[in-house]
């Protein structure tokens, strides 16, 4: 199988409002958002059959964020940058 990148959008983003597109055939996963410091912003176990994740950041602050999606055969990080 192909190995695909997770896909984060807007990025960079104004809003808050984040989509998160897992790659075809992950399975179920664990979706964590870092700040740059590695504090978790958000966590969640995400669903086989949820391949679009959307969330809300409002009170997040501008900067740069590590989006991770983990399970036990993928490991995939994309940057997120909030302005």
């Amino acid at each position: 199988m192909a190995k695909r990148p997770l896909r984060v959008y807007p990025n960079p983003n104004t809003s808050g409002k984040i989509n998160i597109e897992a790659p075809p055939a992950i399975g179920k996963f664990v979706l964590t958002l870092m700040d740059i410091n590695g504090s978790t912003v958000f966590h969640k176990t995400i669903e086989e059959d949820d391949r679009l994740t959307e969330i809300q950041l409002k009170d997040a602050l501008k900067g740069t964020y590590i989006v991770q999606m983990l399970n036990s055969n993928f490991n995939l990080q994309s940057k997120l940058i909030l302005l």
